[in-house]
């Protein structure tokens, strides 16, 4: 008579059907999460626009300058001017159309598959959103476009700087000024009325005024000499 063992050894599954179940149901739940996780590894990958950095760098830097020698010659007129942009409707209305325009192009470039079934929802979201503010939040809506222009110019000035940061340290110009940018946009839009404040200060007299201009003028000139020089 064979010795056999009192009790036999039987095969288990691994999971259990409610540790199967609770598997499940932990995937569904993080199916949303999960539409995230492209955009966080690669935040400016897959929706990036870029511009060779010389020529941005000449556009931005003359952009700058330029309308500061209005300042120069006519500090006056142009502290008056100023002082009227953050409750300029018509002005305001029309960048605030050409921020959503330009996001909405931004938008329509993303390469991220996980998004693409929502395109044409946040299409409607973001279009209302732009359109909506034009018609019922009017009060500073100058200020409100501008920071919303801001947050994407320095997108822009990141995508195309990113590439030179291994070639000059002196991207690090474009990208500083960039993320500056960037937390200009943010508390703007938080806060628009900052920007009538910071601007009757500014030109509360014709010296002030003066020396804005001459700052502004000397820094867009020193970066549209670095894109004549070193973004080359």
């Amino acid at each position: 008579m064979k010795n056999e063992p009192i009790f036999a050894p039987t095969m288990q599954p691994i999971h259990s059907f409610n540790q199967f179940n609770l598997f499940n149901s932990f995937n569904r739940f993080n199916r949303f999460p999960h539409l995230l996780f492209p955009l966080i590894r690669h935040p400016f990958g897959s929706i990036a626009m870029t511009l060779k950095l010389s020529t941005l760098s000449i556009l931005i830097g003359l952009g700058m300058a330029l309308p500061q020698i209005y300042g120069l010659m006519k500090p006056r007129e142009f502290a008056e001017s100023v002082r009227k942009f953050p409750r300029n409707v018509p002005l305001g209305i029309a960048l605030m159309l050409l921020a959503t325009a330009w996001f909405l192009w931004i938008l329509s470039r993303e390469a991220v598959s996980d998004f693409a079934a929502y395109k044409g929802f946040l299409f409607i979201l973001f279009g209302g959103v732009g359109i909506g503010t034009c018609v019922y939040v009017q009060d500073f809506i100058a200020v409100r476009g501008l920071a919303v222009l801001f947050l994407l110019v320095a997108k822009l000035m990141v995508d195309s700087g990113r590439t030179m940061l291994g070639t000059t340290h002196w991207a690090l110009v474009i990208q500083t000024w960039a993320y500056l940018m960037v937390v200009a946009g943010i508390w703007l839009t938080l806060s628009p009325w900052r920007l009538r404040d910071f601007l009757n200060w500014a030109t509360a007299d014709e010296k002030r005024v003066r020396v804005g201009s001459a700052i502004r003028i000397a820094f867009g000139l020193f970066v549209a000499v670095l894109g004549l020089t070193k973004f080359r």
